[in-house]
């Protein structure tokens, strides 16, 4: 009898855990940036945009971000900038093999550490319409409208998407295989929590 009403609270304890968090729809607003900085023999180079899409829903409970049931992000090829036009036009070039319009960002798994302020995202990254599974930590920060900011940095390998030192437009220009991404996000839900 005893081990049935123990049994009785652990049923009605998860329950209330589970009624009591909710999930709820964010996108992004205006003032979301991706940066990419990469090297060449002939200096560094960056790029960035601030025309990104970005939807997510994200698990809250008692006000703490619980879990994020879906993350996803696009830009497009073109919208990326730099001070460099000839730059930006061979960036252009090789990020659009195929016919390739956007970069994109689609999660297939994640983990949030709510004492760390931090998120692990794992998900198909595809440029140069070429998809590769990669992985991104994000710090977080929850504002006081239930805003979350989202900003971190991830190392990518060009040979991973088909950019090598022999493509034809490199061979004056020689990038180093690695670039630098840096992802700052603010996504809204204007749902009172």
């Amino acid at each position: 009898m005893h081990s049935l009403s123990l049994l009785v609270v652990v049923v009605a304890f998860v329950a209330f855990a589970k009624s009591s968090s909710e999930e709820y729809p964010y996108t992004n607003d205006s003032s979301a940036r991706i940066a990419i900085t990469g090297f060449t023999n002939l200096n560094q180079w960056s790029m960035e945009t601030d025309s990104i899409t970005c939807t997510g829903g994200f698990v809250f409970q008692e006000g703490e971000l619980l879990d994020i049931s879906s993350l996803t992000f696009s830009t497009a090829v073109k919208s990326l900038k730099s001070s460099h036009v000839e730059m930006d036009s061979i960036v252009y070039q090789i990020l659009s093999a195929k016919g390739a319009k956007d970069i994109t960002f689609v999660q297939t798994r994640q983990m949030v550490l709510p004492k760390m302020r931090m998120v692990n995202i794992i998900g198909h990254l595809t440029m140069a319409n070429i998809t590769r599974t990669v992985d991104l930590q994000l710090a977080y920060t929850i504002g006081e409208n239930k805003e979350l900011h989202f900003k971190g940095l991830k190392k990518i390998d060009l040979s991973q998407f088909g950019v090598t030192r022999a493509h034809p437009l490199l061979r004056t220009v020689k990038f180093d295989n690695q670039i630098l991404v840096q992802i700052e996000m603010t996504l809204n839900n204007n749902i009172v929590m």
